[in-house]
């Protein structure tokens, strides 16, 4: 109540005191204007202070109605209040004149503001009567003859009404002004996404947005993050260049990455007051980064006047303050003063956001650049092909260095701030860096450690130096007169590449990139495929970078370079050393090389069949004027081709001709058996057959014919000829004779034939059939080898079964002292006796042992060699111990069957079921029953060495190993018989 009535009370009074305290606000504004961050001196390269001095609020501009005296009143109290202050005692004799003159200047000014709003206002009022969006138009300086205006709109995308809790839009900008010193057009289009969040307490959006200028084609892209409340905004953007450097005028333009953060809120308990900060770095290219932050507080002194004061720090200027005094004119005669009290709530109306406020999003429109003076426009390059990242160096002829940069993507770098380089002899130097190798197409190639190039300059104009190969070449053969000979030289390495370079300046003309499509046949394409064939050069010989520089000089030197440099071209065009997992671009030369009918020729004239050949199409055949091949033909002419390996009889369109019209005449012969045999019940399948003689033309197909051919079938591809298992009793040739004839037959894709006759004899085979053979009382069961297709008998001699285990006792049969007959000693239990036999016939049932005198079971002088017995355990019959037709085997023929038995194991598993049957020593005794294997063999050893030793051979066998070995012959072992047939 108190302060209602101290306002009804004072309200006149405070009303003046407002006018008053304006016009020294405005006098405040006019004296700091100089601190303002719009007048900055920032470096001549970068302004940007503009695109963050905006309406944190976005308030709209106060249109109140006032009377014209009152107005006129208003700025002639505002205009004399200025000239009094700035009227001090050394100009007090200008207070009359700055008077008249303000008035002067405010009425003019006040007639001009009044249009500019008019035509704001009614601009606004129009472009927002359509749609649901939101436009803002603001045109200034109508006065000058190019007036500033901006343009932004921002529309929904989607549909959207009070209680949208999403929206997606777009923003788009058209604005004209001043920006780096002079007049741009820019186009600001984003497209934004927003969301009411927290039950709509606050609002979160993303946007994208490009930027164009149209005088300098820069292009910038950003994304940004913004967050909403009542009481505060934030805004991150992160902005990043989509164009290159521009030169505009004397100056090269650099859009420059970079990103800032904005936030704006309301002081807490001071609903009057906001805290204004800008983060802002823009990262510098050949300038250091570019970093500032912006600090400020917005008072609001009543609902059409606010000030802002603040300070911005940047590390290219020096700290600055600023003051800012805003008001909304004209100002009304009930316009109250804010109330600037300390409110009892942090924050008020911290529940309000709605989507329908269409906020603009708050970002830097402007594409902000580094601004460099061009100097000298020069231009410094290496290049085997684009090398990236080499540091080179320019140099007068006293050798001074001008400048240093190293090279970007594209081979080349834009060396700045050179403003003179005296008449006369320029030299550069590349060190490092690396390439795409052209005919490896390996990345990341090393460079030679040094590249050179030298031209004379003329002392003005731009100047283009590159160093390649070509150039280090001329540069080596320069020697130490070079300021005399390079030009020439230069020439001379050009011409040496005869029709490819000749003419063509290799210091100042710029490469083509052959790896990045097909090069034009211009200079330019000219250079950029030439080296991408020194790549090859080097890869064919196993070069480096740095040698083939080397070899090219002493190719030039010994005129060898047109034959070396024309191979090379033939095995770029192959693709012949491309990296495993590359992919040739062994096309993107043929514009240089050749043209139309000449590329053709040489395609054709270069095509071998070869995997790796560029293989001729339709097209090829139709440039060189010949109609005649077709999609169905083509294979076949491309192999007559192929099938003349000699390039100088194929390289003229006559002589392409002849060779796809005709028949390439082939001469060559099957080289296989002409004889050829397979046991009954088997199926033949032949080698594969080979060719001699002439090449062929093309793949071979083969064929069979002849009388039996029906009786068999061959592999088209590689020539093998089967048949299926024949019956010997049962023939089906022709001649049922079980010689079954057929012929082989072998055509080229050019129709030409050879032919071989074969003849496969069907063998009998003996078929086994198993039989049950009874002797001395016992049944044995004949097997048939599995791996000889020897006959056996199915058990050792003397055993009642065979095997059915390791240990199976009744398998285990009897036990023979080497070389005697089944007399009875071979019974496990027999009797023994001391007194050895006088003969090797029969001498009782007693098991004969043996002493140290003698380990044979006959007395001395008695078939020492063992011949005797070694015979008579065959097919004799006075000690045969074996059925009619069977024998004892020997070492030989027992081998070849136990060649896989490693332990008794092994021989209980192998098809003869051989169980541990154990042995007799030569004193009688039962050893190794049910762990070991003893099975003797019939084949004695003649002469041991020893007169009292006398040995035969036995297989042996225990848990861990079986061999063969030697033993006297009193000792017992088992006997497994084998067919003597």
């Amino acid at each position: 109540m108190i302060k209602r009535a101290l306002n009804n009370l004072t309200n006149n009074n405070l009303h003046n005191f407002k006018f008053f305290f304006t016009s020294i606000l405005l006098t405040l504004s006019l004296n700091v204007g100089s601190s303002d961050t719009q007048t900055f001196s920032k470096d001549a390269y970068l302004d940007l202070s503009k695109s963050y001095t905006y309406n944190w609020n976005n308030s709209p501009n106060y249109t109140k109605k006032d009377n014209q005296a009152n107005k006129l009143l208003k700025q002639v109290g505002t205009t004399i209040g200025s000239a009094i202050g700035s009227t001090n005692s050394d100009n007090a004799s200008q207070l009359g004149n700055k008077i008249t003159t303000g008035i002067k200047s405010q009425l003019k000014n006040q007639a001009i503001s009044n249009v500019e709003s008019r035509i704001n206002q009614k601009a606004n009022e129009y472009a927002n009567s359509f749609g649901k969006g939101k436009t803002e138009i603001s045109i200034r300086k109508i006065t000058s003859k190019n007036p500033d205006y901006s343009l932004r709109t921002l529309q929904p995308l989607t549909p959207f009404d009070d209680d949208a809790t999403e929206l997606t839009f777009v923003q788009a900008q058209l604005s004209s002004g001043e920006n780096f010193g002079d007049r741009r057009n820019t186009f600001n289009l984003g497209v934004g996404y927003r969301q009411l969040l927290e039950q709509g307490q606050s609002i979160a959006g993303i946007n994208l947005f490009a930027d164009y200028e149209s005088k300098s084609k820069h292009k910038r892209g950003s994304v940004g993050l913004e967050y909403q409340r009542a009481n505060f905004n934030l805004n991150v953007n992160k902005y990043f260049p989509l164009s290159d450097k521009k030169v505009i005028g004397n100056n090269t333009e650099d859009p420059l990455a970079g990103y800032d953060v904005k936030f704006s809120g309301q002081v807490p308990y001071l609903p009057w007051a906001k805290v204004k900060a800008t983060r802002y770095i823009w990262d510098g290219v050949a300038q250091p980064n570019v970093k500032g932050t912006i600090f400020g507080i917005e008072v609001q002194l009543s609902d059409s006047v606010r000030m802002e004061f603040g300070s911005e720090d940047n590390n290219t200027v020096e700290r600055k303050t600023y003051a800012r005094f805003t008001t909304a004119l004209p100002l009304s005669d009930h316009e109250s003063m804010t109330n600037f009290s300390i409110s009892k709530k942090a924050f008020q109306n911290s529940n309000i956001v709605n989507l329908g406020d269409l906020e603009f999003v708050e970002r830097s429109n402007k594409i902000r650049v580094e601004k460099l003076l061009n100097g000298l426009p020069i231009i410094l390059g290496e290049y085997n092909a684009p090398t990236v990242g080499a540091k080179c160096i320019l140099y007068n002829s006293s050798g001074v260095a001008l400048g240093a940069a190293s090279t970007g993507s594209n081979g080349q770098v834009n060396l700045v701030g050179v403003t003179s380089i005296p008449a006369g002899l320029v030299t550069m130097t590349c060190r490092g860096g690396t390439y795409t190798d052209e005919a490896t197409q390996q990345s990341n190639t090393p460079t030679p450690s040094l590249m050179r190039a030298a031209t004379i300059y003329s002392g003005t104009g731009p100047l283009t130096i590159l160093a390649s190969p070509l150039s280090e070449v001329a540069y080596q053969m320069a020697d130490t007169n070079i300021a005399k000979d390079i030009v020439k030289l230069n020439a001379d390495v050009a011409t040496a590449f005869g029709v490819f370079l000749n003419g063509v300046d290799i210091i100042s003309t710029i490469p083509s990139n052959a790896n990045d499509g097909a090069v034009a046949n211009d200079d330019a394409g000219k250079v950029g495929a030439t080296l991408a064939i020194i790549s090859q050069m080097a890869a064919t010989n196993g070069n480096s970078a740095t040698d083939v520089i080397g070899v090219l000089k002493a190719a030039i030197k010994n005129q060898t370079l047109s034959g070396e440099f024309s191979s090379a071209i033939s095995a770029f065009q192959r693709g012949v050393s491309v990296a495993a997992g590359k992919t040739s671009i062994k096309g993107n030369v043929n514009n240089v090389f050749d043209a139309l009918v000449g590329r053709a020729i040489r395609k054709i004239s270069l095509y071998n069949g070869e995997d790796n050949d560029p293989v001729p199409t339709v097209q090829d055949y139709v440039d060189i004027d010949i109609g005649s091949v077709s999609d169905g033909s083509l294979s076949l002419k491309n192999l007559r081709i192929a099938a003349e390996k000699d390039r100088t009889k194929k390289d003229s369109v006559i002589e392409i001709r002849h060779i796809i019209n005709f028949q390439s005449k082939a001469s060559f012969k099957i080289n296989l058996i002409a004889v050829a045999s397979v046991f009954e019940n088997i199926v033949f399948t032949s080698p594969t057959p080979t060719l001699t003689g002439d090449s062929r033309v093309g793949d071979i197909t083969w064929a069979i014919g002849g009388e039996d051919a029906n009786k068999f079938t061959i592999n088209a591809k590689n020539g093998v000829v089967s048949m299926i298992a024949r019956d010997y009793e049962k023939p089906v040739d022709k001649d049922k004779d079980n010689v079954y004839k057929v012929t082989i037959i072998a055509i080229d894709s050019d129709k030409n034939t050879t032919s071989k006759d074969l003849g496969v004899t069907v063998k009998n085979v003996f078929e086994f059939v198993s039989k049950t053979i009874t002797f001395d009382g016992l049944d044995y069961i004949t097997l048939e080898s599995p791996i000889t297709g020897k006959i056996w008998l199915d058990r050792n001699l003397g055993a009642t079964q065979a095997a059915t285990s390791r240990t199976d006792s009744a398998s285990y049969g009897d036990l023979y002292q080497w070389g005697r007959k089944a007399s009875g000693h071979q019974k496990r239990n027999s009797s023994t006796t001391s007194t050895r036999a006088p003969s090797i016939g029969d001498h009782g049932n007693l098991f004969i042992k043996s002493d140290s005198g003698s380990t044979d079971w006959v007395k001395l002088k008695v078939d020492e060699n063992g011949a005797e017995r070694t015979k008579h355990w065959g097919m004799s019959q006075n000690n045969n111990i074996c059925p009619l037709a069977f024998e004892v085997p020997t070492k030989e023929q027992l081998s070849k069957e136990t060649v896989n038995i490693k332990n008794t194991s092994g021989a209980f598993s192998s098809f003869l079921k051989i169980p541990s049957a154990g042995f007799r020593s030569r004193s009688g005794n039962l050893l190794n029953v049910s762990t070991g294997v003893g099975l003797w063999t019939r084949s004695a050893v003649a002469d041991s060495g020893f007169p009292s030793e006398f040995l035969a051979h036995y297989f042996f066998a225990d848990s861990s190993q079986a061999k063969f070995d030697t033993i006297g012959r009193s000792y017992a072992h088992s006997v497994r018989c084998i067919s003597a047939f």
